[in-house]
């Protein structure tokens, strides 16, 4: 693996992409692990190969092997829209156009990602009102209420 700023997958993805054994069981693109027993492997991954890696669950990890965040914010009920991840990577891919930094643009993406996850929730009782909602809140981009969770 070669010229990666930033790998970015659920627990389950990460340990198998790292070749943990037996790691690789998953239900289609669902994580089958914790965040939290993806975390070491993924802070030396990223060590080694100097890169961030961000782990995405119900509480986000990210790691450029030296500077670490845990972020738990987001909704149950982004587990139950298809394609939350992909999105997750694009808008990661979004601000590492304007964030030079890429640990600092994971960081910031990972949070308002699950920024708009909470909003969303607030909005919507179930998976399809979910999605709409949460399409709505990454579009309106409030970035005045990052500022709660994630301090300058």
């Amino acid at each position: 693996m070669k010229n990666m700023d930033i790998i970015r997958g659920n627990a389950s993805e990460i340990l198998a992409l790292f070749g943990v054994e037996g790691a690789a069981f998953t239900l289609g693109v669902e994580s089958m692990q914790p965040v939290e027993q993806a975390k070491n492997l993924a802070k030396d991954s990223a060590a080694r190969l100097g890169c961030v890696v961000v782990v995405s669950g119900e509480e986000d990890y990210i790691t450029d092997g030296i500077r670490q965040a845990t972020l738990k914010s987001g909704s149950p009920m982004m587990k139950r829209v298809t394609g939350t991840g992909c999105v997750m990577t694009a808008v990661i891919a979004a601000f590492c156009a304007v964030v030079e930094d890429r640990f600092v643009a994971a960081h910031l993406a990972t949070a308002y990602f699950g920024l708009c996850g909470s909003l969303a929730a607030k909005k919507a009782a179930a998976p399809g009102s979910f999605r709409t909602a949460f399409i709505d809140e990454l579009f309106l981009a409030d970035f005045g209420a990052m500022k709660e969770i994630v301090p300058s």
